[in-house]
């Protein structure tokens, strides 16, 4: 027996719309769920006495968890809000050098440069304290990174010093 055409387009089109459903589903299930009230609320109107006028709001639970939840908010989310979060470290290593087997590390923010070194005599030097850098201090300043401190959140950020860890050879 053989389909009329407009059957076979009938369903050639319905193969197609249910597909497109399907990929058209996916991408919204993977959307977060917000439950959003469809209309403002009315005001009831004025009540009339009889016996089986009495009328039961059945959603109302639904609309308060809905509300609760739209309201609270998990605490790690609070927690990030209140926090703000620290800018990149504007700093960079230049590079090091030893002196008297010292290590000497330098700093730059791209305009400016520091030594950093607990005992050696340089103008500028920066150690432990010390901030080269508005609302940037350093808190300390370990073999294979130093860490400085953004004083508004006093989040922590380390700055990795990679191959400048030991003296090299000569």
């Amino acid at each position: 027996m053989k389909l009329p055409r407009y059957l076979q387009l009938a369903l050639v089109l319905t193969a197609g719309a249910t597909i497109w459903s399907l990929v058209a589903g996916e991408e919204v299930s993977q959307a977060p769920h917000q439950v959003q009230p469809v209309s403002r609320p009315r005001p009831a109107p004025a009540k009339q006495e009889t016996a089986h006028s009495t009328r039961i709001d059945l959603f109302s639970t639904l609309r308060n968890r809905a509300q609760d939840a739209a309201e609270k908010k998990p605490e790690s989310e609070r927690a990030e809000k209140a926090q703000p979060a620290a800018p990149p470290l504007p700093l960079q290593v230049l590079g090091a050098w030893w002196e008297n087997r010292q290590r000497i590390i330098v700093l730059t923010d791209g305009k400016e440069t520091w030594p950093v070194c607990e005992r050696c005599k340089a103008d500028g030097k920066i150690w432990i304290g010390s901030s080269p850098i508005d609302d940037w201090m350093l808190k300390a300043v370990a073999n294979d990174h130093l860490l400085f401190e953004w004083q508004p959140s006093h989040i922590q950020q380390r700055l990795e010093l990679d191959e400048l860890q030991s003296e090299p050879t000569h």
